[in-house]
């Protein structure tokens, strides 16, 4: 082969080369701007939703220490996958055990919408999170009434981010270790990091080019089981999964709207009205941790939004869910 040949050659297969990055180059999809999954020649862009700084009081030194608190769209990369999955994990026990999830559940959120998963940080370190599913709804009440339903059995299939304008969060978790004591001010209001993290998603709806209706907390009364066991004694409840339980292990127990009850001779025995356990006590007092983080950040609980049997495999909310809404 001579140089003119080899020289043709090279040109032949510079073109080859160029065609295929022009159909590569054009076979990409860029969004537009504002849309929060950006991917550019490889380089990732995290949406940002919430920055700000905040400040604890050291126990041990009385020192106060401040810190900067960043809320962002989650990445589509495996590490932080398997990250974001162990923190969602992070606080379950036996008693909810059941309602955990896998990466590769936690992964199909992310790669259908990255903004359905909010990562919090402390500078540079992971410490917490928030999922929320896109419905297709006018109005919060006609979302369904379990899990299992509402998430697409936790793979968000159900999830719509371009036209969903009810923004449902089932799940929102912190690292206590590493989240405890810090608040930071937003809206005039000095707020956990978990409420911060809530109040991203309502940032988060009303940046959206879709005209959101509203952010729903579904929300577990995660004392329940805990407060039912100081009524009526340590032990005497029990479960058998997914979605029965069981008093001195023999007499079953239901739930409904207005609590958990069971039935005798024909007739409804109340243990627990749950309208009094939910909402705030003649004194001002609200009985479960959750449901008081939330009222205390704005959110209003709807009666209508009492689900019993909405997650049956949640023991420490006797498989109750709660939705509270935010005003966007």
């Amino acid at each position: 082969m001579n140089k003119s040949q080899a020289s043709i050659k090279l040109i032949y297969f510079q073109i080859i080369i160029d065609r295929q990055l022009i159909n590569f180059t054009k076979s990409l999809k860029f969004p537009s701007a504002g849309e929060d999954n950006i991917i550019v020649m490889a380089a990732k862009i995290d949406k940002i939703y919430l920055s700000l700084p905040i400040s604890r009081k050291n126990k041990e030194t009385e020192v106060v220490e401040t810190a900067t608190f960043t809320v962002r769209a989650a990445r589509n990369d495996r590490q932080e996958i398997k990250e974001l999955t162990n923190i969602y994990n992070g606080r379950l026990v036996k008693l909810d055990a059941g309602i955990s999830i896998t990466a590769d559940q936690m992964g199909k959120r992310i790669a259908k919408d990255r903004g359905s998963v909010l990562v919090a940080s402390i500078g540079d370190k992971k410490v917490g999170l928030i999922n929320d599913v896109k419905f297709e709804a006018e109005d919060p009440y006609g979302i369904p009434t379990n899990h299992q339903e509402l998430t697409g059995d936790d793979t968000w299939s159900t999830s719509n981010p371009k036209k969903g304008k009810i923004w449902i969060c089932p799940w929102v978790t912190t690292q206590p270790e590493l989240t405890a004591g810090w608040r930071g001010e937003l809206f005039g209001q000095s707020k956990s990091l978990a409420q911060l993290l809530v109040s991203s998603v309502v940032l988060a709806a009303r940046e959206s080019k879709i005209n959101v209706a509203a952010v729903v907390a579904y929300s577990r009364p995660a004392d329940l089981y805990q407060y039912l066991s100081s009524l009526w004694g340590e032990g005497r409840f029990s479960y058998i999964m997914p979605g029965r339980m069981l008093r001195d292990e023999t007499r079953f127990i239901s739930t409904d709207k207005e609590g958990l009850f069971y039935m005798y001779g024909g007739n409804r025995v109340s243990i627990l009205d749950i309208n009094k356990y939910l909402y705030p006590t003649r004194d001002g007092r609200i009985l479960d941790a959750v449901i008081r983080m939330h009222i205390k950040n704005g959110a209003v609980l709807d009666p209508r939004l009492i689900f019993p049997y909405g997650q049956v495999w949640d023991g420490k909310s006797v498989f109750y869910r709660t939705g509270l809404i935010y005003k966007v």
